[in-house]
């Protein structure tokens, strides 16, 4: 895969689960507690598992590292997810 497609994935990825957040915006709720103080709500979890569906789907032999859901699997390769980058290894 070219770097171009790596990034036309992420940017799909993104966009996509933007709709989630946006819609879910004006109404969040059911939030829990990962932490002490460490919120998290359903439009936290449901964003993120829209992003690594569609990562996995052009990377399954990838693990995901995710913020709310941990790492996905033991592959070798890995894909880590946050909300300041995404990375390939």
């Amino acid at each position: 895969m070219a770097n171009g497609d790596f990034l036309n994935i992420a940017i799909e990825a993104a966009i996509t689960a933007s709709y989630t957040i946006l819609e879910d915006l004006p109404k969040i709720k059911d939030p829990f507690y990962k932490g002490k103080i460490d919120l998290v709500t359903r439009t936290d979890t449901n964003s993120e598992n829209i992003i690594k569906n569609i990562i996995s789907k052009s990377f399954p032999n990838h693990s995901i590292l995710a913020e709310e859901s941990g790492m996905s699997s033991d592959n070798v390769d890995k894909i880590i997810l946050s909300k300041k980058l995404v990375t390939l290894h």
